[in-house]
């Protein structure tokens, strides 16, 4: 096959043989090569900033976390899959997506678990102003038989015994 000069074959595509790195255009070399999926990363030469000025704080800390966190690994690995740059941004659109259906499914979860603990709460509640009501009734029956006796009132004893009878039951019934 017969290539025109200043050109040259990668991977059956033509493109511009440049004379030095720093003159390759980096538009045409780098969406060429990332439509068809054919690098996984571009050389720093072919940026379009000047390769002689000094990295800026977000070019240093990109590097830094590309390099020394576990967020390089992940990145290197999407860049080895051999796919187009519009698959995998839909792969990661769809895994956030899961995401946020797990994490609504964990509230979900957790607001009912929340509820039940409020439901068993306001039982305690009851319970606790129930015995309160009782205490304080029991305290008025034996208050009330207390002045009955040393009133020494037979009519008046009896009556308090005959309440007596009934508050006794009344808290047997209500316990079963």
């Amino acid at each position: 096959m017969h290539v025109l000069p200043g050109l040259r074959v990668l991977e059956g595509i033509l493109i511009p043989a440049p004379t030095s790195r720093a003159s390759r255009p980096p538009s045409v070399l780098a969406s060429c090569a990332e439509r068809r999926g054919l690098v996984s990363e571009l050389p720093s030469s072919m940026s379009t900033a000047d390769p002689e000025a000094p990295p800026s704080p977000g070019e240093r800390l990109a590097a830094l976390l590309l390099e020394r966190s576990p967020l390089g690994a992940v990145v290197g690995w999407v860049a080895g899959i051999r796919a187009s740059v519009h698959a995998k941004l839909l792969g990661a659109f769809l895994l956030v997506i899961v995401l946020f259906f797990a994490m609504g499914g964990l509230w979900a979860n957790t607001i009912v678990r929340m509820s039940r603990h409020d439901e068993l709460l306001h039982e305690a509640h009851r319970r606790v102003d129930w015995s309160r009501q009782i205490q304080h009734a029991l305290a008025m029956q034996l208050n009330s038989t207390s002045a009955a006796l040393m009133l020494r009132d037979e009519i008046a004893i009896a009556s308090v015994l005959r309440e007596n009878n009934r508050f006794n039951s009344r808290c047997w019934s209500a316990r079963r």
